[in-house]
C-alpha cells in the first residue's frame, strides 16, 4: 500500500497475475498486488485526545485488519463535534467545539470497528474539551493603608488556569495563585505605599489551551478616612461651647490633617486649619461659632508630601443662646443706689445692658461689655424719672442673642 494510485496507467485494473491492481485502498509498489488474508480488525490509535472550544480540530482513528473495518460509535459527543466513517478503515472526530462544551470530565465515547472477521474491535475514547482562559474579575480595586484587604481574581476556561503577574506591587501587598483558577491580591498596605497614581500591573492566565489571557489591573492605595468625628448632634449651651474641641480617630499612614468647619446658615467657613498635627483641635476666640447655627465639620487625612487624602464629615449644631430673665429692678418704684440684675445665661461671653430714660426720651445706659449678670451704674438715676431697661446676651463672636423682655421702673 506504499504506492500512488495516480501512477496506475489509464485502463489498468489488474496486476500481471490478473488480480485487482488496487487492494486495501492504495496500490502496492511493484508488479504484483498483495492480496491480504482476512484478519479481524484492531484499533491502532490512542484512546484520547483534546479539542479546544471555538477551534476547528480533528482526530483520525485508524485500524488494521481485512476487509476494511466499518465504524460505529455510541455516547454523547460534544456540541459541534461529529464522528465520520471514511469507508477506508479510518474514521474521524472533527468539528468546532461549541461554547459551553468544555468540561473537567472528558466525554466517554465507545468506538466499534467490525469487518465480519472475528470479534469487532472496541475502544473507549476519552475526548477532552478545553477552553482558552479568560480573566472574569474586575480590572481594579482599592485598598486602604494599614487595613487588611483582599481581592479575588477569577478566571474561566479548562484546564484551570495558572495565574501570574508582572509589575510592582505596593509594600505589604502580595499576589498568590490559589491553584484553582483564582488568585488573591491581598495584604495590609504599609504607610508610605499610597500614591497619587494607582499601581498598574499585568495579570496573566494560562492553561495550555489557546492564547494566554492578559489583564491590566489597577490598584489604588489610599488613606482611610478619619472616624469618630466630634462634636456631633446638638451641642447644648455651656461655657465655651461656641469654641469647641474638634476630635477624630487617627487614620493609618496620615502625616497630618486638615480641618474645615462650615456654617451651613451663612455659607462661610469660620474655621480653616490646613495643618493639624494630631487628632484634635481647639477653636480660638477668633474662630468662635455662632450659637443657634448648624455646621458641617470636614476632616482630611493627608499623607506625607500630600500624595493622597481622604475625607470624613460630621454635622452638628449649637443651641441658641437663651434670653436672660430680668430680676431687679422690676415694675414699680425703686430707691437709689440702683443695681441691675438678671439671670446668668450659659454660654454667654458677656451682656449688653440698655436703659432708656422714658421721662426725657434719652438713652441713660448702653453698655455692651457687661461681663457678669449684674451692673451698678456710677452715676445715680434721676429721682422721679421713669426708666425702661432690657438685656441681651452677646456671643464670643460678638453676635447678640435674643433681647430680654423690657422692664419699667421709677426712681423714688
Amino acid at each position: 500500500d506504499a504506492g500512488s494510485n495516480a501512477a496506475i496507467p489509464a485502463g489498468v485494473a489488474s496486476d500481471q497475475r490478473g488480480l485487482a491492481r488496487v487492494v486495501n485502498g492504495t496500490v502496492d509498489i511493484g508488479a504484483f498486488e498483495s492480496v491480504p488474508v482476512n484478519q479481524a480488525p484492531a484499533i491502532t490509535t490512542v484512546a484520547n485526545d483534546a479539542f479546544v472550544v471555538g477551534q476547528k480540530d480533528s482526530f483520525i482513528i485508524r485500524t488494521t485488519g481485512f476487509p476494511l473495518a466499518v465504524f460505529s460509535e455510541s455516547g454523547a459527543l460534544p456540541p459541534g463535534v461529529t464522528f465520520i466513517d471514511h469507508g477506508n478503515g479510518t474514521a474521524t472526530f472533527q468539528g468546532t467545539s461549541a461554547a459551553g462544551s468544555a468540561s473537567q470530565i472528558p466525554y466517554r465515547i465507545s468506538i466499534q470497528a467490525s469487518n465480519g472477521v472475528g470479534t469487532a474491535a472496541t475502544q473507549t475514547f476519552l475526548l477532552t474539551i478545553s477552553q482558552p482562559p479568560a480573566v472574569t474579575s474586575g480590572k481594579s480595586a482599592a485598598f486602604l493603608v494599614g487595613h487588611a484587604s483582599s481581592f479575588t481574581i477569577t478566571t474561566m476556561g479548562f484546564p484551570l488556569a495558572t495565574l501570574s503577574r508582572t509589575g510592582t506591587l505596593p509594600a505589604g501587598v502580595t499576589f498568590t495563585d490559589n491553584g484553582d483558577g483564582t488568585a488573591t491580591l491581598g495584604g495590609t498596605p504599609l504607610p508610605g505605599s499610597d500614591s497619587r497614581a494607582p499601581y498598574r500591573f499585568t495579570i496573566q492566565a494560562s492553561n495550555g489551551a489557546g492564547a494566554v489571557a492578559g489583564q491590566i489591573f489597577t490598584l489604588t492605595i489610599a488613606l482611610a478616612a478619619p472616624t469618630g468625628l466630634t462634636p456631633s448632634g446638638s451641642v447644648v449651651a455651656a461655657n465655651g461651647y461656641d469654641m469647641p474641641t474638634f476630635s477624630w480617630t487617627a487614620s493609618a499612614g496620615a502625616d497630618h490633617y486638615s480641618l474645615i468647619v462650615h456654617d451651613d446658615n451663612t455659607g462661610a467657613s469660620p474655621i480653616i486649619v490646613p495643618n493639624v498635627n494630631g487628632t484634635s483641635y481647639v477653636a480660638t476666640a477668633a474662630q468662635a461659632l455662632t450659637p443657634g447655627h448648624p455646621f458641617t465639620m470636614s476632616v482630611y487625612a493627608i499623607s506625607a508630601n500630600s500624595r493622597t487624602n481622604s475625607l470624613a464629615t460630621q454635622t452638628f449644631s449649637l443651641a441658641a443662646l437663651p434670653m436672660p430673665t430680668l430680676t431687679s429692678p422690676i415694675a414699680g418704684t425703686t430707691a437709689s443706689p440702683l443695681r441691675f440684675t438678671w439671670s446668668a445665661v450659659a454660654g454667654a461671653a458677656r451682656y449688653y445692658l440698655y436703659v432708656v430714660d422714658d421721662t426725657t426720651g434719652t438713652v441713660a445706659i448702653y453698655n455692651p461689655n457687661v461681663m457678669v449678670n449684674s451692673f451698678s451704674p456710677a452715676a445715680p438715676p434721676t429721682r422721679g424719672h421713669k426708666y425702661t431697661w432690657r438685656v441681651a446676651v452677646v456671643s464670643t463672636n460678638n453676635l447678640f442673642g435674643i433681647w430680654s423682655a423690657a422692664q419699667d421702673f421709677k426712681v423714688a
